[in-house]
């Protein structure tokens, strides 16, 4: 009996050199749909402190105090939380990271408060989860959207759009 011989049919060569480019292909995918999926979140944050409710839920109003002392301060009695200076709203970001990968949205710890000097990250913080005193009651801005089931459905409508988008890159 002798053992049949088996010759490959096709450019297998290819195959290996496509096979062997998989990861850099999915992440040519994946990093701009991660990338959307950020911006779609951040947007959702900035819409949030705009609207004074974000995901739907309404902040805590301004103590009285914080409101006059704002007006002596800057000569406005904006009764806006959170957007007083906008630093914060201003620093609302979104990182797209390679490995892992996934992205960052949030607050960067390198951003600062204008006039003290002190990460808007950490005054974050604070405002998403009040003080222990209670002086700052919490006002989250960033969990309630991150919980909201309907804003994780159209985050991954978002992300799935990007990858239909992007999909060519895989069979290149």
């Amino acid at each position: 009996m002798s053992v049949a011989e088996f010759k490959p049919i096709g450019d297998f060569r290819h195959v290996q050199r496509v096979l062997k480019t998989i990861p850099q292909r999915i992440r040519a995918v994946a990093v701009p749909a991660f990338d959307a999926m950020g911006a779609f979140y951040a947007g959702l944050i900035v819409e949030g402190l705009d609207s004074q409710a974000p995901a739907g839920q309404a902040f805590k109003p301004l103590a009285q105090s914080t409101i006059d002392a704002r007006a002596r301060k800057r000569g406005t009695a904006s009764t806006k939380a959170l957007i007083d200076t906008a630093d914060m709203r201003n620093s609302v970001t979104y990182k797209g990271m390679k490995m892992p990968m996934g992205v960052f949205i949030g607050l960067l710890r390198t951003a600062m408060h204008r006039e003290t000097g002190e990460s808007v990250a950490n005054l974050g913080e604070i405002h998403e989860h009040g003080t222990l005193n209670g002086h700052i009651p919490p006002r989250p801005f960033i969990f309630p959207i991150a919980r909201s089931r309907s804003m994780r459905r159209r985050a991954r409508g978002v992300f799935r759009r990007q990858v239909r988008l992007q999909r060519h890159r895989l069979t290149r």
